[in-house]
C-alpha cells in the first residue's frame, strides 16, 4: 500500500482498491440490503454481512425450478431429486418396452425376497 492521493476525495492515503482510500471505497460498495432494507456495505448476494450469515445463504443452494425449496443445486437449475425425476421421466417416455421389462425383473425380485425365497 501506498500514500498516494484519493481519486475521489483527494486525500492522500494509503489507498485500498480502484485507486480509492478505505473509507472511499467502503462508501462506493454500501448498498440497500434487499432483506432488511437499510444501507449498508455489501457481502454477497445483495445482502448485507447480517443478513447474509443470518439467512444461511450459501451460493451452491438454490431455489429448484420444481419444487421451489432452497435445496443444494445439482443441474440445470435443479435438485438432485427433481432432476432425476425429470430424466427418469424423459427416460420411460422414449423406451417403454426396455422400462416395462426392467420393471418386471425389479418385481420379480422383490417378490421373490419378501416370500423368503432365494434372490434371483
Amino acid at each position: 500500500m501506498f500514500n498516494l492521493a484519493c481519486i475521489s476525495c483527494g486525500d492522500v492515503r494509503p489507498l485500498i482498491a480502484k485507486g480509492l482510500c478505505r473509507s472511499c471505497y467502503n462508501q462506493s460498495r454500501k448498498i440497500l440490503c434487499r432483506n432488511c432494507m437499510k444501507l449498508k456495505l455489501i457481502h454477497g448476494q445483495g445482502l448485507c454481512s447480517n443478513c447474509y450469515h443470518k439467512l444461511g445463504v450459501n451460493p451452491n443452494h438454490l431455489k429448484c425450478r420444481d419444487c421451489g425449496k432452497l435445496k443444494p443445486h445439482y443441474a440445470k437449475g435443479l435438485c438432485k431429486s427433481c432432476y432425476n425425476k425429470k430424466i427418469t421421466y424423459q427416460w420411460r417416455r422414449a423406451h417403454p418396452a426396455e422400462f416395462r421389462l426392467k420393471m418386471s425383473k425389479y418385481q420379480r425380485k422383490k417378490r421373490s425376497k419378501s416370500r423368503g425365497g432365494s434372490p434371483a
